[in-house]
């Protein structure tokens, strides 16, 4: 199913403006895949009449007599694709026709839309509006119910990303302390409840599992954050009293409940806008504070998050000839075979005679060396996990660098035991051979896999 979401230029606009807006529409249509269920729905600027030359494009039940200039290219447009104007096919009440009332409320028209392709008619049950629902915008909410028998298709499961850990409480010694003990007694009832695993296997799964489950005891996660902080009981009670009064003036719009209405939704804006000023200071004064303290990393993230703003994530790419590519099946391949092909680049050939020259400069005691290689201490494994750099994004287990850091000295024999396994049989976990690629977004077009930054895998 496609769904086009449109806005339309109004009925004063140059006609070229209008001929650019249709040829825009045009273009998105085709690209749409020729089985899927296309719908058009939005503010057209169209008024729709009951002329018999339009039907079977339209119906008999819209509010206007006589279409627009607008309504007639609306009509075109939706011939030329063999759809048919849904919103214009319901018997209804004017009240339920109407989508749009002007801001004296004494002008009514229905200019938004369903547009359905003819062969799916059938399937549109009703549409009409609802004067009910309040957002602020002299358009009414317009419905359309829909029942459509789909083929059942295979469910696959997708492995959601967890909420990231909380790991500024490692920062305080107490929260530390505890994470370390439970860390330790963890581990060692391991040992004593169940038989020594000896498997590389089974020591990185006891290992994972004791550090996630301490983690999610001591530190927890961070919740999800809430993009308007700013919303408290004062806004939701002003937006209470100004839907109220929108409910009174359409039940019965006199002069009075229309200038309480107006106050009311002056009142609401105010109250909101002044909380929103009080949260931008408040996230000024935290910049700051963060700027004093040489706190760079929040610095930096704070100043992000309020001059990018919210970007909504993009869930559709293009494929190689350039159609967009919609279902979760179809993404995920379409990125396999871009990486595959980015990543996968035919190495150079090596000289064999560069080869063998480079074997034979290596001297006996070379090679005595690397046949007498020792596995780390554990002093080394304690130095290395001190050099991880922090604020780092996990694996695919989930586990970050700072747990490591934190996890005390039973902790480090555990993984010195587990590498120096791995030293003498020359094998890695699983989890460690496994990366995941997160493309990053560059600029231009968000739907082309070109634009999209490859970096390093994330791996354990």
């Amino acid at each position: 199913m496609c769904l086009i979401n449109v806005h339309a230029p109004t009925e004063e606009k140059d006609d070229s403006e209008k001929d650019e807006f249709y040829e825009q529409l045009e273009r998105v249509y085709n690209q749409c895949p020729s089985h899927d269920i296309k719908i058009l729905l939005g503010d057209f600027n169209a008024q729709v009449g009951k002329e018999d030359v339009f039907k079977p494009t339209i119906g008999q039940h819209s509010l206007h007599d006589i279409s627009n200039d607008n309504g007639e290219r609306m009509i075109n447009f939706a011939a030329s694709k063999s759809m048919v104007v849904v919103s214009t096919v319901f018997p209804h009440k004017d009240i339920h026709k109407q989508t749009w009332r002007s801001p004296d409320q004494r002008i009514a028209n229905q200019i938004d839309h369903f547009l359905i392709t003819s062969r799916h008619r059938s399937s549109v049950q009703d549409v009409r509006s609802y004067r009910g629902p309040d957002i602020d915008s002299d358009h009414f909410l317009v419905v359309m119910k829909l029942r459509q028998r789909l083929q059942r298709r295979i469910q696959i499961t997708y492995n959601r990303i967890a909420p990231r850990w909380n790991i500024e409480k490692l920062k305080t010694n107490s929260v530390k302390e505890e994470f370390q003990q439970k860390i330790d007694d963890n581990l060692r009832s391991r040992d004593r409840e169940t038989e020594r695993r000896n498997g590389i296997e089974e020591r990185w799964s006891d290992i994972k599992e004791a550090v996630i489950q301490v983690a999610e005891e001591v530190i927890g996660r961070q919740g999800q954050r809430n993009r308007n902080s700013w919303f408290d009981v004062e806004c939701e009670i002003a937006i209470g009293e100004r839907n109220e009064k929108r409910k009174r003036c359409l039940q019965r719009c006199t002069r009075q409940n229309l200038l309480e209405f107006r106050e009311a939704r002056k009142k609401a804006k105010t109250v909101m806008r002044q909380k929103k000023r009080a949260a931008l200071q408040k996230e000024i004064e935290e910049i700051q504070n963060a700027r004093a303290r040489n706190d760079s990393r929040k610095f930096y993230k704070k100043i992000g998050e309020i001059k990018k703003g919210y970007h909504n994530g993009n869930s559709w790419v293009r494929d190689e000839e350039n159609k967009l590519v919609l279902s979760k099946e179809g993404v995920a391949e379409r990125w396999k075979r871009h990486f595959s092909q980015l990543l996968n680049q035919q190495q150079p050939v090596l000289d064999q005679q560069e080869v063998l020259n480079s074997a034979d400069a290596l001297g006996p005691e070379d090679v005595r060396e690397l046949e007498e290689s020792i596995p780390p201490e554990v002093e080394d494994i304690a130095e290395v996990i001190s050099r991880i750099k922090k604020n780092k994004s996990p694996g695919l287990d989930g586990i970050p660098a700072e747990f490591f850091m934190a996890g005390g000295e039973c902790l480090i024999e555990e993984l010195h035991n587990l590498i120096s396994q791995i030293w003498q049989e020359e094998v890695m976990p699983k989890d460690w051979t496994e990366g995941a690629i997160v493309p990053i977004f560059k600029k231009g077009d968000p739907t082309l896999c070109e634009n999209y930054r490859a970096p390093i895998p994330a791996v354990d």
